[in-house]
């Protein structure tokens, strides 16, 4: 099965019953309009769409694509870009590199041990993040690290796990709804991975 993006340009026929459609698109790749056919619903012209079909040579109507599935393009490219690593993808972020461990934290890593830290982090996710509805999500993490704060704030920052905003939009985690125990778990592992990572660096 091959794999197309097109922008849908014209509605040429769609059967209003089942939405077996026709449907005139500008393929990029080949700089140039296809006909794609398929069951498409809620199609627009000016959409990008990622399609999955086969080709087909028509007597009648010559080359067509006959797409057997469909997507929206945007929602392609955001799960290619989450399946991506995610430090990776972090460097990529201006903001996400500005937060570092300081010698406080470091100290405090060092006086109350990795475990605990950990232990402190999975209560900071329970307690902070794990609330489908939270009135002040986007400003419960303090930018703070010890001695008034915490390391495990600066972590969540550089992670992109501070809220569940963040969550969403760098671990495809959605929100407005209550975190899974899997879920915390992940985060609390995101989280100490940044952590010893800055430790070994800055030893």
């Amino acid at each position: 099965m091959e794999e197309l993006y097109v922008r849908t340009e014209k509605i040429i026929y769609r059967n209003l019953q089942n939405s077996w459609s026709v449907i005139r698109c500008f393929l990029p790749s080949e700089k140039q309009s296809v006909t794609v056919t398929g069951i498409f619903a809620d199609i627009q012209p000016g959409m990008s769409l990622k399609l999955s079909g086969i080709w087909q040579e028509t007597e009648r109507y010559g080359r067509q694509f006959r797409a057997e599935h469909y997507e929206y393009a945007e929602d392609a490219s955001r799960r290619a870009w989450l399946s991506r690593d995610l430090f990776e993808r972090l460097q990529e972020s201006s903001f996400r590199m500005r937060f570092h461990l300081k010698e406080a934290d470091l100290a405090y890593i060092k006086e109350k041990g990795i475990d605990t830290v950990r232990s402190h982090a999975e209560e900071i996710i329970r307690k902070r993040l794990t609330p489908a509805v939270i009135p002040n999500d986007g400003k419960q993490t303090p930018m703070r690290g010890a001695p008034h704060g915490h390391p495990v704030f600066l972590a969540q920052h550089a992670t992109g796990t501070c809220c569940r905003g963040c969550l969403a939009k760098w671990h495809g985690i959605p929100a407005g709804r209550e975190l899974t125990e899997e879920e915390i778990m992940y985060i609390t592992d995101v989280i100490m991975k940044w952590i010893v990572r800055e430790n070994i660096q800055q030893e």
